[in-house]
């Protein structure tokens, strides 16, 4: 697994990059633990393939699985934060174009990441929902494109062996394994701090 150097989750929208060993590859939009979550839904596409899913896999996560497999460092930085989606999404856009031609992995100049309100107005009509599924099936309903999404994904995914050296060769960093240590560290520490406070807000709402 690379190694992931994670800043502290800020309030509302934010612009971000994903660096990869020293360059930026990825601006993308969010909220909440959006940054965070790519390295986890890559390593969910790997697992799905390798099962046989027909699932379509975006050019960013193909690119990011094969330096994962070579034990790429992987960072994230937080570019700007903003109080509305709007504004955010139209400050993706202007860092997206900031970037010579092909050193970025955004299929697109973005801004099209839409809004938490609109999906959850858009995705709570059942119509909606129905529709959607039914383009998914008359999509995969073609032979040729499940074949061809295969082929592309095969070549892409690295081997275990590939994994297994640049594993050993981060290990092998002088202190990778100290740095990892402290990190699990805070992360634990994290952890046992949320569930307190879960707990005694628990407490508060029984006892009032």
């Amino acid at each position: 697994m690379a190694k992931q150097l994670i800043p502290v989750i800020p309030n509302g929208c934010y612009v971000y990059e994903v660096i990869v060993d020293d360059l930026v590859r990825y601006v993308g939009k969010g909220t909440g633990r959006r940054f965070k979550n790519h390295i986890s839904t890559a390593k969910r596409y790997e697992r799905y393939l390798h099962e046989g899913r027909q699932i379509t896999v975006a050019p960013f996560y193909e690119n990011l699985l094969i330096e994962l497999g070579r034990g790429s460092e992987v960072t994230y930085r937080i570019v700007a934060q903003f109080s509305t989606d709007q504004e955010a999404l139209a400050k993706e856009i202007e860092h997206i174009a900031s970037f010579q031609e092909g050193q970025l992995w955004n299929d697109g100049p973005g801004g099209n990441g839409g809004t938490s309100r609109g999906a959850f107005r858009r995705w709570s009509s059942e119509s909606e929902r129905i529709a959607h599924r039914k383009r998914l099936i008359d999509v995969w309903a073609d032979p040729a494109l499940k074949e061809r999404h295969r082929e592309r994904c095969k070549h892409r995914i690295t081997n275990l062996e590939d994994r297994s050296k640049g594993a050993k060769a981060r290990w092998s960093k002088p202190g990778e394994r100290e740095a990892m240590s402290i990190f699990m560290k805070r992360q634990r520490a994290q952890r046992e701090a949320k569930k307190k406070a879960n707990l005694f807000c628990a407490i508060l709402s029984f006892g009032a």
